[in-house]
């Protein structure tokens, strides 16, 4: 949740994607769309959502805010963040102020018999305290490389991308289980198997190498339950064909310490 105060705008949270998880923003007006259903947040097109984070950066909410809050709360939504002081707000001032703290004062702590109480929590803490493993990860060298998750009925679909100028090759490990990983290039649109890969029924570990700023999708489809596959050995076999000079070809003129690209040729007529 992006807060109350004007201007705000889209924050990006390096420090949820730096433990593996993904998000969306949300505002006040599409906050007050949000249903629960099973103790997930849902949004009228369907999107669910497992937890709620509030800003941390002010420790302020109008009455209306913190009501809606209460009506998710109430559901079973999980909600983490600060607990506000006041209301940003003058609208009813001093009473809005009042409110502010009656309600905050019902909503953070378990003394009211709600179902799902918020907690004081940075999202890290949040994030340790519901014992989800990370949505992705990547082994040895996670910086630099970024991802977005996506569900849909039948399918799991990750867009992960090298955010680096350089090649580089990683295992990469999907909070997706039992489902065979297949790679589709975002440039071509071709898909392919993927060569190597391991799933021991929770996670999902797949080599992928990287072009320097490329993107794939890698995408499980429902219903394919394979548990890997290893490359074992790679067979090259290189032909040389057959070189003939070209027909009439006459040296016109040679320099040296000039290099061009390969495939181009300069000449110039006599």
């Amino acid at each position: 949740f992006i807060g109350e105060s004007s201007p705000n705008s889209g924050l990006y949270r390096e420090d949820i994607k730096a433990l593996g998880f993904d998000y969306d923003l949300i505002g006040t007006k599409s906050l007050e769309q949000l249903t629960v259903e099973n103790g997930m947040l849902k949004t009228p097109k369907g999107n669910s959502y497992r937890l709620l984070i509030l800003t941390d950066q002010e420790k302020m909410m109008t009455p209306e805010l913190l009501k809606t809050l209460k009506r998710l709360a109430d559901a079973g939504a999980k909600i983490f963040g600060p607990k506000p002081k006041n209301s940003p707000s003058l609208k009813s001032y001093p009473n809005c102020d009042a409110q502010v703290k009656f309600l905050a004062n019902q909503l953070w702590g378990n003394k009211t018999g709600l179902k799902v109480p918020i907690q004081d929590l940075t999202a890290a803490q949040a994030l340790k305290e519901m014992n989800l493993k990370p949505d992705f990860e990547v082994v040895d060298n996670p910086q630099n490389i970024s991802f977005i998750h996506r569900s849909t009925d039948n399918e799991e679909i990750y867009f992960v991308t090298n955010q680096q100028n350089i090649f580089r090759e990683d295992i990469c490990n999907f909070r997706v289980g039992n489902r065979t990983p297949e790679l589709w290039n975002a440039e071509t649109g071709q898909t392919e198997q993927i060569a190597s890969w391991q799933t021991n029924g929770e996670q999902t570990s797949v080599s992928l190498k990287f072009q320097p700023e490329e993107s794939y999708f890698i995408i499980f489809k429902k219903g394919e339950t394979d548990k890997g596959q290893q490359l074992v050995e790679i067979n090259e076999h290189a032909t040389q064909k057959d070189i003939k000079p070209l027909k009439d070809l006459k040296i016109i003129k040679a320099e040296y310490g000039q290099f061009f690209p390969s495939g181009i040729v300069i000449a110039t007529e006599v």
